[in-house]
């Protein structure tokens, strides 16, 4: 938009129009433009009494600041119609008035001061609440995971102590069953300590003798692994884990404490900038190897063929 006064046309007959265009840049420009004001000989416009109000600082106008217009208008409605000094009476009239009008305006400012304090207590106050709304959110999650810990805990606790009653018990009730059967099994260090048992004279039986040729039940022969074939025999008989490794990396535990969370959170940063920085260097020395490349192609040549001779006879003809 544009926008010119009268008043601006100079003794050549030129003029001098202020254009405001919407096509710019927001950050070139920190208040909306304000043309030039001329004030006429004799005048006193009320707009000069604003200059305090700029766009963020007063502008829009609010409630507030309609009523300081307003009190600047009546005090300039009292000054207006103050008595002139004549005599003594008049005097001391104005000076009553004068006084009276600023007690008055000592009220308002005093009333002022008590509004912005109220608000500024105000402010203050939300900021107190919503800062104690975040320490109980975050109190109340860290006693829900102290609780989930513990809840598990118990769990993996109890559970132990099923199973480990689940076992006593099948313990005793095998117990119960063969209370008052001769047990069968071989003592081992009976047979050794008696030099009349079958470790030392065993018994034989079919040409044998059972705890002296027990090694011959079992095949001990080592394989052939020297053809490619054996090999593959003996890999495809061992199991997929026994071949192939498997490395897990150990999971990052919850950090309890706020230092522990802390220190988690910088490493956690460094290793971001870390792999960033890593992936800076190399597409610089991707690119500085790619612009090589391009210089180097630059700097060859290509040989410009030889021409080729014609013979005359061809040209004549």
């Amino acid at each position: 938009e544009g926008s010119g006064e009268d008043s601006y046309v100079g003794a050549d007959g030129k003029r001098t129009v202020a254009v405001q265009s919407v096509f710019r840049e927001s950050e070139a420009q920190t208040d909306p433009y304000t043309p030039d004001f001329v004030v006429k000989e004799g005048e006193e416009p009320a707009v000069l009494g604003l200059q305090a109000l700029t766009y963020g600082k007063g502008l829009p106008a609010g409630k507030a600041e309609v009523e300081l217009i307003e009190r600047q208008r009546q005090k300039k409605a009292f000054e207006a119609a103050l008595p002139p000094i004549t005599d003594e009476a008049s005097f001391e009239l104005r000076r009553r008035m004068m006084e009276e009008q600023e007690l008055l305006e000592w009220g308002q400012r005093e009333s002022e001061i008590d509004r912005i304090q109220n608000d500024r207590l105000a402010l203050l106050q939300r900021a107190i609440d919503a800062r104690d709304r975040e320490n109980e959110f975050i109190q109340d999650q860290r006693v829900e995971e102290m609780r989930r810990t513990l809840t598990d805990e118990k769990d993996r606790r109890v559970a132990a102590i099923q199973q480990r009653r689940i076992t006593t018990l099948r313990k005793l009730t095998k117990a119960r069953a063969t209370t008052g059967l001769s047990s069968t099994k071989r003592d081992v260090i009976e047979d050794y300590a008696n030099p009349a048992s079958g470790v030392y004279a065993p018994v034989t039986r079919l040409g044998r003798h059972p705890d002296r040729d027990r090694h011959g039940d079992y095949e001990a022969a080592t394989q052939d692994l020297a053809s490619m074939g054996a090999l593959s025999h003996l890999e495809s008989t061992l199991p997929r884990s026994a071949t192939v490794a498997s490395a897990r990396r150990p999971s990052k535990g919850a950090a309890r404490s706020t230092a522990e969370r802390m220190d988690r959170t910088i490493a956690d940063g460094l290793e971001k900038m870390a792999a960033l920085l890593a992936t800076q260097k190399a597409d610089a020395a991707a690119a500085a190897a790619e612009e090589e490349e391009q210089a180097e192609r630059r700097r060859r040549r290509v040989a410009r063929p030889r021409t080729p001779d014609v013979p005359e006879d061809d040209v004549e003809s």
